[in-house]
């Protein structure tokens, strides 16, 4: 993650180095504290949302502006994104931003199995069903079902091709909904306005919680 300050702002190169140095000390432990198991770290008063009912949508308003005026518009999400500490927020606040673009959804379902392996046993694949590892919930691996519509941004999750740009964490758009490959625009500096083409593709999380490997 990158921070980018304005120019026609004064003092925002200090400000903008005093949040970054806070962002920092948050990562390497040095702010907050630990009760019973949760993390509470206090937010200073200045960069908080003030006046808010619903939270996410709070959220969603203060960073993507001109993206609720205009969501056709790209633009409107580059240099912008939202850090959420679970899973669950991720979703919340990415179905609140489905509903902002007013298209036409398309549903795509993964195909989950257990890896094979020496050590499998049939026991352990009956317990590992299909419905299972579809409930399974895992950072840098999509849902088993996911929903998606023309103009909303999305984020690779692995690496597809260095020399075009494709690579973790590029952001881009969707243009156009495929049965087997979705078309998007890159919205990242380097490549913007270059139009890719994802297709399906296996995909295996590392998490280590998870005791077994899946795809």
């Amino acid at each position: 993650m990158r921070l980018k300050g304005s120019n026609n702002i004064e003092g925002s190169d200090q400000s903008l180095r005093e949040f970054a140095d806070w962002l920092l000390k948050i990562g390497d432990g040095k702010i907050g504290e630990i009760s019973d198991g949760i993390g509470r770290i206090k937010i200073p008063y200045d960069i908080l949302i003030k006046d808010w009912i619903n939270p996410v949508e709070a959220v969603v308003t203060s960073t993507f502006k001109n993206y609720i005026d205009d969501p056709d518009d790209e633009k409107n999400l580059q240099d912008r994104a939202v850090l959420a500490p679970t899973l669950q927020t991720v979703d919340e606040i990415n179905e609140y931003m489905m509903k902002i673009n007013q298209r036409q959804h398309v549903f795509y379902f993964s195909a989950d199995m257990a890896c094979k392996s020496e050590t499998q046993t049939d026991v352990a694949a009956a317990v590992h069903t299909p419905e299972f590892l579809n409930g399974l919930k895992s950072s840098g691996l999509p849902d088993h079902k996911i929903k998606l519509k023309v103009g909303i941004p999305v984020m690779l999750l692995r690496n597809i091709d260095h020399s075009s740009g494709l690579c973790n964490r590029t952001r881009l758009t969707v243009t156009q909904l495929r049965k087997r490959v979705t078309e998007a625009l890159v919205i990242t500096d380097s490549n913007a306005r270059q139009k890719m083409f994802i297709p399906r593709m296996n995909l295996s999380p590392s998490d280590h919680r998870i005791p077994f490997k899946f795809n």
